[in-house]
């Protein structure tokens, strides 16, 4: 993409150098899609967010968002790629149940527990929270009233 603007940059200048009118229509159009392209991208028409959190791995990131109109994105960054999977959850006391699959493998689970400020992914046969690395999310910004905090 950059390289594609650097491009479209130079040939426009070297356009407007020749005096050619016909090249600032194209520029005109152009800007426009970028911007309204952003401004669909952006936070400007999407419902709140109610609940943000972040799971760190060694080799990938993954962020969690929980909309108040009961939609979910989940967005994996790996050093290769970047995917997005959306959908649908409902909150029941402490638990977040995805009615949507969250993402394209089994680890995270379809159901998943809020402790305090963070969310677990699984219990050890004993019920109590695993918490080594990589293995919950941090809780950045809540705004779930309806959680119990055990």
């Amino acid at each position: 993409m950059v390289l594609l603007g650097l491009f479209f940059i130079i040939i426009f200048i070297a356009a407007l150098f020749k005096k050619d009118k016909k090249v600032i229509p194209v520029l005109i159009v152009v800007v426009l899609a970028i911007c309204v392209t952003e401004i669909l991208k952006s936070e400007t028409f999407k419902s709140p967010k109610l609940l943000e959190a972040t799971l760190h791995d060694d080799l990938s990131v993954i962020n969690l968002r929980l909309r108040k109109n009961n939609t979910f994105e989940v967005s994996v960054a790996t050093i290769f790629s970047s995917r997005d999977f959306y959908g649908k959850y409902k909150v029941a006391d402490d638990k977040i149940i995805f009615l949507d699959k969250p993402y394209d493998n089994d680890f995270i689970p379809d159901t998943l527990t809020i402790r305090n400020d963070k969310i677990i992914l699984r219990f050890d046969k004993n019920d109590k929270p695993i918490t080594d690395f990589a293995t919950y999310f941090d809780i950045t910004q809540n705004q779930l009233t309806t959680v119990a905090t055990k």
